[in-house]
């Protein structure tokens, strides 16, 4: 029987895209449809028709505007014709304003490439010998030049990402080309969206193939974000909406309840860069509201005998007193009672009597010789099972697994039940969240137990953690309490700007006694008096270093440890980043130093002149500990490269970066060097940029 083809206006109908847009897939080799007869005429099969579904290529549509065209030679009627084939199309998806208020720093990154400047005096390093563990980063700089910069650093190489952005409320907390969004915005939200996506773009290509990302929202725009995650790490990598429980309604709240509902609730949408891919995560606990469950009504001794709980109490003097004293009788719903009253009643059922105590449940494993099974309790690897009557196979379970150290606000050793996507009483943490890592900070500051949880639920004890909405530096406190308790690796990236706020910059104007005009002026010249301000009152230097400082060194709060390395974003002017020429690539790999350091985690610079620079650091390779040497040749004249390799060459760990025109070039001239890997700069960080451009 002859296979059913189809034309591509056919298919074009049957997707409801345009032809074109099917012939752009074509034109990027995404699909390849048969040819027919001498013109070679493109036919489709339904196995083309459904590769072009699995593949995901309407979805991405909006990612990638690959259905643009050019409609200006068009005539009144071909244009009044592609109008109505636009409205036949069916769509669902989010759609904005991008192009009319397009952010400037994106269209900044066309001409210039950011690169990374320490800065020594906020550099943070352990006294104590601990300099093996891995080091943390501060980025100071807009978080989209610095998302540019790690993905050639770290892409792939993020575990959890955890974002708290602006939530866009209209009472100018977020800030688009250089002024604060209020509600009378009309592109308001067009704006934030575009932010984000940009953004959000760069993040997903950070984490790893397993990596999660958490993001905090409220509800203005929740339902915009969800949409836009939807297209970026795609609709079938949700993995939840959580809901936190971070407000109560009293004092201020409570004059409202007649007129709305009191808002008390956050959302966190998490998403995964690959479903497929997430195993093994950690289940969270919260405190059951009933200490006990009759379906434990079982006693097991340790020769398999069995008695029922009610009957094993009754055979215990002071237990049978205590019940008589409270007029109870000994059941099911009185146990749990007497529980909740007596502290030592309930301690006998937690440590003494949970492992003898059980419940029955399923046993879906097949065993090879169920007919022999017999009806008394039988011990089977690590398990308890039975037959029933009807022939099933059942096991028993200890009470003792439903007890543990739960996540609440108090952490008790108590029965728990696993927290599903309605986390509460995190309004508790709320009460107290200003006194966290001894810094105040007004507006929006999260509990350092909520992000706790995030990455907790994670696991992995060597995880890298991202934040590039630092802010109050919830995350990297987080993380570093998490390491203090369990002696974890853990590293943390926080990026952030320097923003002063509204008020601030009013102080700062009339300080100056200028306009807006002239404070923009200032801001883009870096003038020493706008550059001094800011490091007194910016929320990089003053809120989240400074959080991390005190917790690292323990300032008027528990120590922490660690070390911290701080950067921040510089632009380097390439001109045309499509077409860089050589004099612009020197210049950039002059400045490209501490990117690579980054890159490599090899932060402390040994030598640094016109010719090279040269970094140590530590490698972890198959859980050892090695040293590792960086170096860079910045020049493309090679009169001082042997002056470099005299310097690295016997080393036992070394990345040479050497400036080339070409792929490899150098690769060949250091092949007898076992312990040498040689790498092009700067193409590989540019390509990385440029690739970004059209996002």
């Amino acid at each position: 029987m002859k296979t059913k083809t189809y034309k591509i206006s056919e298919v074009a109908e049957i997707l409801g895209v345009h032809p074109d847009t099917i012939r752009n897939w074509e034109d990027e080799g995404l699909i390849n449809p048969d040819r027919i007869g001498t013109r070679g005429d493109r036919r489709y099969t339904v196995e083309h028709i459904q590769e072009i579904k699995d593949k995901n290529l309407i979805s991405n549509l909006s990612k990638k505007n690959v259905n643009k065209r050019d409609y200006s030679n068009l005539s009144k009627e071909d244009l009044i014709k592609e109008i109505q084939i636009l409205k036949d199309q069916k769509s669902f998806g989010i759609a904005w304003e991008d192009e009319k208020n397009r952010e400037k720093i994106i269209e900044e990154c066309k001409t210039k490439a950011p690169i990374l400047k320490p800065r020594e005096k906020f550099r943070i390093e352990d006294k104590k010998g601990n300099s093996k563990k891995p080091k943390h980063i501060l980025i100071q700089g807009d978080n989209y030049h610095a998302l540019k910069v790690l993905n050639y650093t770290h892409k792939n190489k993020i575990d959890v990402i955890y974002i708290d952005p602006p939530y866009n409320t209209g009472n100018k907390d977020f800030i688009y080309n250089d002024s604060f969004i209020d509600k009378e915005d009309t592109y308001r939200h067009s704006k934030w969206l575009s932010f984000m996506k940009h953004r959000l773009v760069l993040a997903r290509e950070l984490l790893k193939d397993s990596g999660v990302i958490f993001i905090s929202i409220d509800d203005n725009e929740q339902a915009r974000l969800k949409l836009l995650c939807d297209e970026i790490f795609g609709e079938e990598n949700f993995i939840s909406m959580l809901v936190i429980e971070s407000g109560e309604v009293f004092g201020t709240k409570a004059a409202h309840v007649e007129k709305t509902f009191v808002k008390v609730k956050d959302y966190v949408l998490v998403y995964v860069k690959h479903k497929n891919l997430i195993k093994d995560k950690q289940p969270l606990y919260d405190e059951s509201r009933e200490l006990y469950d009759g379906h434990y009504n079982t006693i097991i001794n340790n020769d398999l005998s069995k008695i029922s709980v009610v009957n094993f109490l009754l055979t215990i003097d002071w237990i049978k007193e205590l019940f008589d004293d409270h007029n109870f009788k000994i059941n099911s719903e009185n146990i749990n009672q007497l529980m909740k009253i007596d502290e030592r009643f309930k301690n006998y059922i937690f440590t003494e009597l949970s492992k003898k105590l059980f419940a029955d449940a399923p046993f879906n494993k097949d065993l090879d010789f169920n007919d022999k099974i017999p009806q008394i309790p039988f011990r089977f690897e690590d398990k308890i099972l039975f037959k029933t009557s009807t022939g099933s196979i059942r096991m028993y379970i200890p009470f003792s697994d439903t007890l543990r150290q739960s996540d609440d606000y108090i952490s008790r050793f108590t029965r728990t039940t696993i927290r599903g996507d309605l986390w509460k009483n995190f309004h508790f943490d709320m009460r107290n969240v200003q006194d966290e890592g001894n810094i105040d900070f007004k507006n929006g500051k999260k509990p350092v137990r909520l992000v706790k949880h995030f990455i907790k639920w994670y696991g992995g004890k060597n995880a890298i953690i991202l934040d590039f909405f630092a802010g109050s530096g919830t995350t990297g406190h987080a993380v570093l309490e998490l390491n203090k308790e369990d002696e974890g690796n853990r590293q943390v990236i926080i990026c952030t700007n320097n923003e002063v706020g509204e008020e601030k910059e009013k102080e700062f104007k009339d300080l100056y006694n200028i306009d807006s005009e002239i404070l923009k002026q200032w801001k883009k010249e870096n003038k020493k008096e706008w550059i001094d301000f800011v490091d007194r009152n910016g929320i990089a230097s003053t809120i989240t270093f400074e959080r991390m400082k005190r917790i690292i060194k323990g300032e008027n709060t528990e120590r922490l440890g660690g070390e911290l390395e701080y950067f921040e974003t510089e632009l380097v002017d390439v001109e045309n980043m499509n077409r860089v020429d050589d004099s612009k690539k020197l210049a950039f790999t002059l400045e490209a130093g501490w990117v690579i350091a980054t890159k490599e985690n090899a932060f402390n610079e040994i030598e640094k002149n016109d010719s090279y620079q040269i970094f140590e650091g530590v490698e972890n390779i198959k859980g050892k500990s090695i040293n590792k040497t960086v170096a860079i040749y910045f020049k493309e004249n090679l009169d001082k490269l042997k002056e470099l390799e005299n310097k690295i060459l016997k080393k036992e760990n070394v990345k040479l970066y050497i400036f080339s025109h070409f792929t490899n070039e150098f690769v060949s001239e250091y092949a007898d060097y076992k312990n040498v890997k040689v790498c092009d700069i700067p193409e590989p960080i540019l390509k990385v940029y440029r690739g970004f451009n059209n996002s």
